[in-house]
């Protein structure tokens, strides 16, 4: 499959199924499934109310867009939808140019990181912190990227790019099917503001955050498109999230790094409107 245009959640169930209403189930099922994992860190946070815990709740929370749209879908056409849906956007077979283009964006971002790490440190050694998050405490690189890969990469892909996006652009243009996807995406991070400390010391940065995330949207948009499977997206967003999530590392790298996703966002956005 080369082009994720030939599939549209509402094509599982026909054009009566399609609307608002399962944009409404996705987007309600999305954020309670969420934010039922976040809501006690946020309380504890700002109320100093001890509430329940479990080993792994920030990132259990992060299949929440998965469970949207496998809701969504069965609202659609009820289990065999969902089937449909979910052996469409795990589908494996997509041109290989993908996945050289994906592993070369992939590997231009360790390299903005490591040269920043380099200009800013002094030392190429800093990148020995490469992934070491506060989150997953001792964990080599490896295994915290399969973890991204596997949680935020697996759980947010699946429902942002594989079935929110795709249902959008049945009657938006990829641009604003992004800036949809982006408004939606940054409410859904709301509670994460009461507990994580990176959220909370954005500031403006914040405009920073919500134009890097707008521009992120249109890129993965554009490579889900081009492939038809979250398979090259996980990858890429549990590898982003390595490199941008790593604590120890100078906070210019993220910056630098999601400029450069920005970049690439500006130049298909251009391309699209030129269209």
């Amino acid at each position: 499959m080369s082009d994720a245009s030939k599939y549209s959640p509402g094509k599982t169930c026909g054009p009566a199924c399609a609307g608002h209403q399962a944009l409404l189930v996705y987007i309600l099922t999305t954020f309670l499934f969420s934010w039922s994992f976040w809501a006690p860190l946020a309380i504890e946070a700002l109320f100093k109310f001890k509430t329940w815990h479990f080993p792994g709740q920030f990132f259990f929370a992060s299949f929440g867009p998965l469970a949207g749209g496998i809701a969504a879908s069965y609202y659609r056409g009820g289990s065999s939808a969902v089937t449909a849906w979910l052996s469409s956007i795990f589908c494996f077979r997509f041109d290989r140019e993908l996945v050289y283009l994906t592993g070369a964006m992939l590997a231009a971002y360790l390299a903005v990181a490591a040269i920043t790490t380099w200009v800013v440190t002094g030392e190429i050694s800093s990148l020995r912190h490469l992934g070491q998050t506060q989150k997953l405490p001792g964990m080599p690189p490896v295994a915290v990227l399969c973890i991204w890969m596997l949680t935020f990469g697996l759980g947010e892909e699946s429902g942002w790019r594989g079935w929110f996006y795709p249902t959008l652009l049945q009657r938006n243009s990829p641009i604003r099917a992004a800036g949809i996807v982006t408004a939606i995406w940054m409410l859904w991070h709301l509670p994460a503001f009461a507990f994580n400390e990176n959220y909370q010391e954005m500031g403006w940065g914040i405009i920073g955050w919500a134009i890097s995330l707008f521009f992120g949207a249109i890129l993965l948009g554009w490579l889900f498109q081009k492939s038809g499977s979250i398979i090259p997206l996980i990858i890429w967003h549990g590898t982003f999230d390595l490199i941008t999530a790593s604590e120890y590392l100078p906070a210019e790298v993220p910056m630098i790094v999601s400029a450069v996703v920005v970049l690439q966002g500006i130049y298909l956005a251009t391309k699209t409107v030129k269209k």
